[in-house]
Formats: C-alpha cells, structure tokens, sequence
C-alpha cells in the first residue's frame, strides 16, 4: 500500500487553496474594472448592453468573494486538525474543497462573458458580436488544458501501477493521494500518536 506524507499533503491543500484566494481576488479586480468603468458610448449594442454587462460582472465579483471568503475558512479549518485526523477529516471536507473550485471556475467563465460584452461596447461589432465569441474561448482552453493534465495523472498512475483512481479528481488534484489512505492506516497512525477514533454510532 503506499503510504502518504501527511506534511506534505498539507503543503498541498493549503497551496491549492492559496492559489484559489488569490487567483479569485485577481478576477474579482479585473471584475471590479469594467464594472467601474463601463465604456462611455456604447457602439454596439447600445446602453442595455452596458447594463447587462455590469449585472454580469456585479456576479463574477460575488462568486470570487464566495471563493475567497471559502478559502480563508478551509485554510483555517485545517490548522484546527491534527496530522492524526487529517487524512479523515480531508475526506469528510472534499465536496467542500470541490465546490470552491467549481465556484472559482464558474467565476471565470462568467468573468469571461461580461469581457465579451464590453469589448464589443468599446470597438463595435460589425456583422457579429464578436466579442461573446471569443471571450468564452479562454476559459474553454483552460478547461482543456486541466482536462488534458487529469488525462496524463490517469496515464502516469497506470503505467507505474499506482493506483487506479489517480486522476480521479478533476477539482481538486490532491484529492487522489486520499484513495491510498485506507481505514487501517488511518487508525494504525493515530493509534501510534496515542489517539483513539471513535466507532461509529448505528
């Protein structure tokens, strides 16, 4: 069975959720920009445009609050559990940490919708919306190119007859160093610290 340095899955999580808070605070500034300041004639579709573009934007920032905001708390969470327990209490919090990153994903997709309508505002659009074309193309790509990094967890955990299930976790990579933390080794750790986890009730 291999076996996991709980320091270093540590470092892990608290890294992932570093680069969550600050890439989210990052969009939300870009957000904040185009909000602040819309283009001040509107050449393509008019005012409206301007309008729904802020209503847009105005959502991106409160998605990347919400992820920011969750970040600092599952940061925070984590420092409150021994090495003993982390691996249980990871595997407890995981839907947690999934949809901080789904929320962070879907920020930028909106962030990207809203930078779509602006440009459009600000140089025109002739023939077509140009603009809501392209923008969604850049998250797109970044989507891809997670999808493709996932592919090659899954081949490298194959070819090296790791584990089955690396690659598993689109959201959260660390996610799979959990699956080769079974039961017994969990209680085989804490045991050693002098811990005792309590059987569940029923």
């Amino acid at each position: 069975t291999d076996t996991i340095d709980i320091t270093e899955l540590r470092s892990s999580v608290v890294d992932s959720l570093n680069n969550n808070g600050i890439l989210a605070a990052f969009m939300c500034a870009l957000a904040g920009q185009i909000y602040t300041s819309p283009p001040e004639e509107a050449i393509c579709f008019g005012d409206s445009a301007v309008k729904i573009m802020q209503c847009i934007e105005w959502l991106a920032m409160g998605l990347f609050f919400l992820v920011t905001m969750m970040t600092i708390v599952l940061n925070s969470d984590i420092d409150g559990v021994p090495d003993t327990l982390l691996i249980a209490h990871l595997q407890e919090s995981l839907t947690m940490h999934s949809i901080t990153a789904i929320l962070l994903m879907c920020g930028v997709a909106v962030l990207a919708v809203g930078y779509g309508v602006d440009i459009n505002e600000r140089v025109g659009c002739p023939g077509l919306p140009w603009g809501l074309f392209a923008a969604p193309l850049f998250p797109l790509g970044s989507l891809a190119f997670l999808a493709y990094m996932r592919s090659l967890r899954r081949t490298t955990g194959r070819t090296n007859q790791w584990n089955s299930q690396l690659g598993k976790s689109a959201c959260v990579p660390w996610a799979d160093l959990l699956v080769s933390a079974e039961d017994g080794d969990i209680r085989e750790a804490a045991a050693a610290d002098g811990v005792v986890l309590m059987e569940p009730v029923g």
